[in-house]
């Protein structure tokens, strides 16, 4: 928790990260975003929560296992910490997410009427389908894969994504995900046929087979709340274009909302010059000024 050197009680954010497990500072190829965004925040009188994901450094629990829904409910728990903290104005906490914590946040609030405010950096504005064909076409064409092997690698990414989606049972998805990945697919995959199992593995467990069945549209209900969000246009993980453009339609009657697209940054919020994962250490910049400094003017302008 950082909290403004200054008398009374402050606004607070709540700091989600992406997938995968992470620690509080959402360290990355050597950089610590998270704590850039919280030195900046609290700097500008804006209290700061942030937390290793459960099953990380210091958090007890288990990572593996967990679904988006679970790390909702431990966003929550931060949540009911901070609103009974005497620094903190119970009426004034957000939840700042970043990537998969721009899916988890809307969830949190989804159960939560509570809290004040959404900031989402890189979050999905699509269904997971169409949002993950994206980001493996645009991997695809930064490695400068031929148009019709995109296509071919899309088109069984498509099908095991929804037979994962459509199964009723993890058994049945098991069954089919294992019969669907025939040498001929592999090829298509551009993968060795010793990597089956572990391809067949990664659609298969409780965090995808929830991640996959995701749709944003279901979320949002409150058209009230303060809502913030940035696309990177960059970004090769959470593809701008479309989902700038899905968000946008699904917020169109909320009362307080603003989606901005940041010209020239990747998924972090770097500014970069190709938006490629491999480029993020080579930056020396952790956030730009410019997204660090949007975040604190609106959180400050409404409470």
């Amino acid at each position: 928790l950082s909290l403004p050197n200054a008398k009374g009680r402050f606004p607070a954010a709540i700091l989600i990260s992406g997938s995968g497990p992470q620690d509080r500072d959402e360290t990355f190829m050597e950089h610590k975003p998270f704590a850039v965004l919280a030195d900046h925040l609290t700097r500008n009188g804006i209290a700061v929560l942030r937390y290793d994901d459960r099953g990380v450094a210091q958090s007890t629990g288990n990572h593996n296992g967990a679904t988006s829904l679970d790390f909702a409910s431990d966003a929550n728990a931060a949540f009911a910490f901070l609103q009974s903290h005497p620094k903190i104005n119970p009426d004034a906490i957000g939840m700042v997410g970043h990537s998969e914590g721009g899916l988890i946040a809307p969830l949190a609030a989804d159960s939560n009427a509570k809290i004040s405010y959404l900031i989402l950096l890189a979050g999905p504005g699509i269904n997971t389908v169409d949002l993950m064909l994206g980001q493996q076409r645009a991997f695809a064409n930064l490695q400068q894969v031929s148009a019709s092997d995109i296509n071919d690698m899309l088109m069984v990414t498509k099908d095991l994504m929804t037979t994962v989606k459509s199964a009723s049972t993890p058994e049945l998805a098991e069954k089919q995900i294992f019969e669907k990945l025939t040498p001929e697919n592999m090829a298509k995959l551009q993968a060795p046929l010793e990597h089956k199992e572990r391809i067949a593995s990664s659609f298969l467990t409780p965090w995808y087979q929830y991640f996959i069945r995701y749709e944003p549209k279901q979320y949002f209900q409150n058209k009230s709340m303060p809502i913030l969000a940035f696309y990177g246009e960059l970004d090769i993980q959470v593809t701008a274009k479309e989902n700038y453009a899905g968000l946008s339609n699904l917020l169109r009657e909320h009362k307080d909302q603003e989606i901005v697209l940041m010209p020239k940054m990747n998924h972090m919020f770097q500014e970069a010059k190709t938006g490629a994962i491999t480029e993020y250490r080579n930056i020396e910049q952790t956030m730009s000024p410019k997204v660090l400094k949007k975040i604190s003017y609106w959180i400050n302008t409404r409470f």
